[in-house]
């Protein structure tokens, strides 16, 4: 319904794109301290992928690379930017014949999350997307959220979340099909007490 670009945004939120469970290849990540609020992280990513995941019925092929510029004030504020480019290739059957095609992303994604109480947390995400699959047209989009975290003491724990998510085309609007505009209640360990 959305299209590659969001499906993009979706994959990154719900870890369906790379679990690592089928995943052979390297990972390596440089971290430079600029000082005690300031690190600057660069990273590279290449696997194969033997078995189909979420997205993808064949395995597949690439690389994810960029750097990240992180700032925190205390221990529990965060903001980052994050530049990232990747690309994927998949050997697909269609038919009789094998296709193998090409996707190419590449991102933007500002973060920020704050603790405004000790049971509440407050994290909003933009992030721009660029998409070529295949060598045709690009396609890119705009996702935009805010989440509101809140401790009920122990390991329970509510969450709500409004999105927004733009294509290229000016067709918008919330997703609550995708998941984008839930609220939930979670039995997790609050970050405040870890």
């Amino acid at each position: 319904m959305y299209g590659s670009v969001v499906s993009e945004f979706i994959d990154g939120a719900t870890g369906l794109f790379a679990s690592g469970r089928s995943e052979l290849g390297f990972y390596t990540q440089l971290r430079v301290r600029l000082n005690e609020q300031h690190t600057v992280d660069a990273f590279v990513d290449v696997y194969r992928t033997e078995e189909p995941s979420a997205q993808v019925s064949m395995p597949a092929v690439g690389w994810v690379r960029g750097f990240k510029w992180n700032y925190q004030p205390d221990k529990k504020n965060l903001v980052y930017i994050r530049f990232q480019t990747s690309r994927r290739e998949v050997d697909e059957e269609q038919g009789q014949m094998p296709v193998v095609w090409n996707r190419l992303n590449r991102s933007v994604r500002l973060h920020g999350q704050f603790f405004i109480s000790d049971q509440d947390l407050l994290a909003c995400r933009a992030e721009w997307v660029r998409v070529q699959v295949g060598g045709q047209r690009e396609e890119s989009g705009f996702l935009s959220y805010l989440e509101w975290r809140r401790d009920f003491g122990g390991w329970v724990g509510m969450d709500l979340r409004a999105s927004w998510a733009s294509k290229g085309d000016g067709k918008a609007g919330f997703m609550p099909t995708s998941g984008m505009c839930n609220i939930r209640l979670v039995f997790r360990r609050f970050m405040a007490n870890s």
